[in-house]
């Protein structure tokens, strides 16, 4: 799994530096941040279920990709 994850994190950054050198497609990056939003939530859940906020400390790093997508697509707009 954590490969999966590391993957998409890589194809992910390139999308968006790709999608920001163009400057047009808004709807990929609030895609991309959706999807991290969605890693955030469930990890955060499964935290909470195993008793701390810091149990996966997963859902930090995907919520600060997800802010920092919908703060760039927010900019570019």
């Amino acid at each position: 799994m954590w490969h999966l994850i590391t993957v998409h994190f890589v194809l992910s950054a390139a999308a968006l530096l790709f999608l920001g050198m163009r400057g047009q497609q808004q709807g990929a990056i609030w895609l991309v941040a959706a999807q991290f939003a969605g890693y955030a939530t469930i990890y955060l859940a499964i935290s909470l279920r195993l008793g701390g906020v810091l149990k996966l400390f997963q859902w930090l790093p995907f919520a600060a990709t997800a802010m920092l997508a919908a703060a760039g697509a927010l900019a570019a707009g």
